[in-house]
């Protein structure tokens, strides 16, 4: 199957991650976090419109909202994090609002469950540094082996963690990651090719390959229009990757 090139030309010459991460004077915010655009779901069906606790302003806006990733991840598969284990951790306020009040979603591949560290420290030890611990994904290969999502102190950054310690970018602030966990989380759950991995003795058409890397490739548009740091590069990049392989 030939692969699909979810970064193109920006693998090229492509800058540090943190080159990019101008952080703002006010709130330690991500500068070119602040605006996030509207676009539809790759199901092509915009999400209705529900109630939720939070009221966010456009400082601390975010797209999903607990009612929407229980839609797709299903009751008792959100878990809202307690106000108390996060008020000392070193993150922007809006951050820790995202959390309490939208909550964390079990998702395909990523999230297995949700284990939020209750120190005030970061526990999660990376090459990075350490970061704190929101999630938890036993590997494929080896069930033994764990994968987490972290959080970074200051700067809100939150980093796919491997096995081995090494770090992998994931995107910009809690806030986006929510919202890019959502969109492709509800993609995932809606299609009939991006599920779990198919086995040895399932195999698509060609048709229906097509109609799988059409999927992926209008994902892929949608998760870089949210978060265009995520798709800066490939190596050292979660989504890009993860994408590439989803089919395999």
């Amino acid at each position: 199957m030939a692969g699909l090139d979810l970064v193109g030309e920006l693998r090229d010459g492509c800058e540090e991650v943190a080159d990019h991460a101008v952080v703002d004077e006010v709130g330690d915010r991500v500068r070119w976090l602040r605006v996030v655009p509207q676009v539809l779901p790759c199901s092509e069906q915009r999400p209705g419109s529900v109630g939720s606790a939070l009221q966010p302003t456009e400082e601390d806006r975010s797209m999903a909202t607990y009612d929407q990733l229980t839609e797709w991840a299903g009751l008792g598969h959100v878990t809202r994090v307690r106000r108390d284990v996060v008020a000392d951790w070193r993150i922007p306020d809006f951050m820790k609002v995202q959390l309490v009040e939208v909550g964390i979603p079990v998702a395909p591949r990523l999230i297995e469950r949700v284990v939020i560290q209750s120190e005030a420290d970061p526990v999660l030890l990376t090459f990075r540094g350490p970061l704190y611990r929101l999630t938890e994904q036993a590997d494929l290969d080896e069930p033994a082996e764990r994968s987490l999502f972290g959080v970074e102190p200051e700067t809100g950054v939150v980093y796919f963690v491997m096995p081995d310690g090494e770090a992998w970018f994931a995107n910009s602030s809690v806030d986006v990651w929510l919202d890019v966990l959502h969109r492709y989380g509800s993609c995932v759950a809606a299609s009939e090719f991006l599920g779990e991995p198919y086995g040895p003795e399932e195999y698509l058409s060609e048709e229906e390959e097509e109609r799988a890397f059409a999927e992926l490739n209008r994902l892929a548009e949608e998760l870089k229009e949210v978060d265009p740091a995520a798709f800066k590069g490939y190596e050292g990049f979660l989504w890009p990757g993860l994408l590439d392989r989803c089919l395999y």
